[in-house]
């Protein structure tokens, strides 16, 4: 080999390795908040389309639309705010996609693109107020967390929890822990008192963690969450011998389902999981046993109808009424008119009470 050719390959090769190490460069940060530990003077090596290549992402259009969201699903959220312009919501979304595939059933990101959306909608992409125009402050990174109670006293949905990042430095480590550390558990916490109590609970199937573990594994509250009023997750510790000797369970970690009975006086269906503790393969077990749909789903269009629950029925509808109703229970009081008119005010109360309190039943 001549010295040119060694010299050329030499070249190529040196060449690769510092553009290798180049562009596995992260940022520096150096504060406490949201844009401002990215590096304004960071580079840009990738383009903010980056984004559409995060599986466990969402992108918000509007209020209506993110409210929708939180209002039907019990997930943990991650709203990132950034702009198509800032440096430092490209470099996030790099940090972002790293742990992407790690979020699967866990977590999920709420992309807002706040050139794109309504200011007044989300205040959080104003920075007209800002003393430093030209700094560059995207990405603004918030946590919302589902809440255990989902209706308040106006039996309206209560909204998420939204917490702010609180990292010192951003990377795909610290987002991850600030994500992960954040997700509740929706599981129940068993002994042999509670378990008498929940095993007659018959709306539910029930899943059960048999754990040696004092905290609840991460896995485990990412699905109590996915799952939340549609199966009831529970834990049992290896030292609740009797419970352990029940479902003869001799291995930790064991994963039951405990499916009701058709007859509710006999004891449920169990059904052990026996694959690995992978969050995907765990997730399609328990799948077939929960239901389709949120029962608070349900009961929200019952509390809909129960703020206005009397309807008056006249000569024309009576009949559409019956017909339309004929395979669902419905409450008909007939009473005779002196007044000439139909309303509220013409129904005893006793009889409204009735109407009430049935609606919750």
């Amino acid at each position: 080999m001549n010295s040119k050719s060694f010299f050329s390959k030499t070249l190529v090769f040196f060449t690769f390795i510092f553009y290798f190490f180049f562009f596995q460069i992260t940022n520096s940060q150096n504060s406490n908040h949201d844009s401002d530990n990215f590096n304004p003077q960071e580079r840009r090596f990738i383009d903010i389309t980056i984004i559409d290549e995060i599986v466990n992402s969402i992108k918000i259009r509007s209020k209506n639309h993110l409210m929708k969201l939180l209002n039907e699903t019990d997930s943990t959220y991650m709203l990132y705010y950034y702009s198509k312009r800032s440096n430092n919501s490209i470099i996030g979304a790099a940090q972002l996609q790293i742990i992407d595939r790690k979020l699967d059933f866990l977590a999920k990101i709420l992309f807002i693109d706040c050139e794109e959306v309504e200011i007044e909608e989300f205040p959080s992409c104003n920075t007209s107020n800002n003393k430093k125009p030209e700094f560059d402050y995207f990405p603004r990174i918030r946590l919302l967390i589902p809440n255990s109670i989902k209706f308040n006293d106006q039996k309206e949905i209560i909204p998420h929890n939204e917490i702010g990042f609180n990292k010192e430095f951003v990377s795909d480590k610290t987002l991850f822990e600030f994500i992960t550390e954040n997700i509740i558990s929706f599981s129940v916490r068993l002994n042999t008192d509670n378990f008498n109590i929940l095993e007659k609970q018959s709306f539910f199937n029930k899943v059960i963690l048999f754990t040696e573990k004092e905290s609840t594994p991460l896995i485990y509250k990412g699905l109590s969450n996915y799952f939340y009023d549609r199966i009831v997750f529970s834990e049992v510790d290896k030292n609740q011998t009797n419970l352990c000797e029940k479902f003869n369970v001799t291995k930790f970690p064991t994963v039951l389902v405990l499916q009701n009975n058709f007859f509710r006086k006999e004891s449920p269906i169990v059904h052990k999981y026996e694959g690995m503790i992978f969050i995907k393969d765990l997730k399609e077990f328990i799948e077939k046993f929960a239901y389709k749909e949120k029962h608070y789903m349900v009961r929200l269009e019952e509390i809909k109808d129960i703020r206005n629950p009397i309807n008056f029925l006249n000569k024309i509808d009576y009949d559409d009424f019956f017909e339309k109703n004929k395979n669902e229970k419905k409450i008909v009081y007939f009473h005779e008119d002196d007044h000439d008119y139909n309303d509220e005010f013409s129904v005893p109360e006793d009889i409204k009470a009735f109407i009430d309190v049935s609606s919750y039943i």
